[in-house]
């Protein structure tokens, strides 16, 4: 059973509305395309099949990138949409920053791998963290970008519990 960790932060972003709004217009599309090719019985059985995959798929989409959610317990920071997350320790982490979100870098929203090896998590177009995790033995650490309404609070907090973590690492 994990230890109970306090709460120190947590915020929620709705996804960009436009693009989720895409998803569900594109899923009711297929959705009634699906249902014209169940009424002719002509049709083969793959088509029918393939569609109500690529429908379940969409819907699985609208569902894992409809918000972001950032929590921040004394222990780690949470990140990410519904079904992707990401977990780490205080004591995993190097440092953390400010950073703007540059479409040019990531070209896009939701989950984005960018040329310079940072995944991001990211909702909006707008203000963000970047966090730079330890390197390991033989490889180096990992980058991730997370947007958030509110930067500065977030560093704060996490630059706070950071040193609270190097402190109790010191023998």
């Amino acid at each position: 059973m994990k230890p109970r960790q306090n709460l120190l932060y947590r915020e929620t972003q709705p996804m960009v509305s436009w693009v989720v709004i895409l998803l569900f217009f594109i899923f009711i599309s297929n959705l009634a395309v699906w249902l014209l090719l169940v009424s002719v019985p002509q049709v083969p059985l793959w088509p029918k099949l393939l569609l109500a995959a690529v429908m379940l798929a969409l819907a699985v989409m609208i569902w894992t990138f409809r918000r972001l959610s950032i929590e921040l317990t004394d222990t780690e920071i949470s990140f990410g949409f519904a079904l992707i997350r990401k977990r780490l320790r205080w004591q995993e982490i190097e440092s953390v920053q400010e950073e703007p979100y540059l479409f040019s870098r990531f070209i896009g929203w939701g989950l984005r791998y960018d040329m310079r090896g940072t995944f991001g998590f990211i909702a909006r177009s707008g203000m963000g963290v970047q966090i730079q995790t330890r390197n390991r033995p033989g490889r180096s650490g990992w980058r991730y970008f997370i947007s958030t309404d509110r930067p500065q609070t977030l560093l704060h907090i996490a630059r706070k519990q950071i040193e609270r973590a190097q402190r109790q690492a010191r023998p």
